[in-house]
């Protein structure tokens, strides 16, 4: 079975209903899936009705959508974590912590992050202290680390600059390996 066999449409459907087409995927021999619009007219030839069938490949168009609706929906969450966040008591109330401790739960489980957390610089800009670390695989949350500007200079260099790190691989990325 080279292909996924789509149901195909009866020849009168196409003739009589004007059926124009319709979209499929197909596995190719190599075993890569590409979509599909397979598009029919009704064609005159010496007096004879037939059908002409074109087949075009929409695969990199079908992926941008996907992307794109992809996107959208990432989008839509941050903009419903925003709000959540904005009408928080505790972020209302200024309490900090509480409010760390809300972010970083929130944003792991909506967004499918195993690691988030909030630090905060002392007032001298050479300490962090992490007010809350989330970690999803066993439903924790831990504050209280310190890093200091002597062990990690590099990369609270690159947290004053940036205010954030957004890290997919927090040991190898150097702007977090040093911690």
């Amino acid at each position: 079975a080279d292909q996924i066999r789509p149901k195909v449409p009866k020849l009168a459907a196409i003739m009589d209903d004007g059926l124009g087409g319709f979209e499929t995927r197909h596995r190719t021999k190599d075993g890569r899936l590409r979509d599909v619009v397979i598009t029919f007219r009704q064609v005159e030839h010496e007096g004879r009705s037939l059908i002409s069938a074109v087949w075009r490949d929409v695969t990199d168009q079908k992926t941008r959508e996907r992307e794109h609706a992809a996107r959208h929906e990432r989008l839509h969450r941050h903009g419903e974590l925003i709000r959540e966040f904005g009408l928080s008591r505790s972020g209302v109330d200024g309490d900090i912590r509480t409010f760390a401790r809300e972010i970083t739960e929130r944003l792991s489980r909506r967004l499918g992050i195993a690691r988030v957390s909030v630090w905060l610089f002392d007032d001298s800009g050479t300490e962090l202290e992490c007010l809350d670390l989330y970690e999803s695989a066993n439903d924790r949350h831990t504050s209280g680390m310190r890093l200091t500007e002597d062990q990690c200079r590099y990369e609270l260099a690159t947290l004053k600059s940036s205010r954030y790190v957004d890290a997919g691989d927090a040991l190898n990325d150097p702007r977090t390996a040093g911690y």
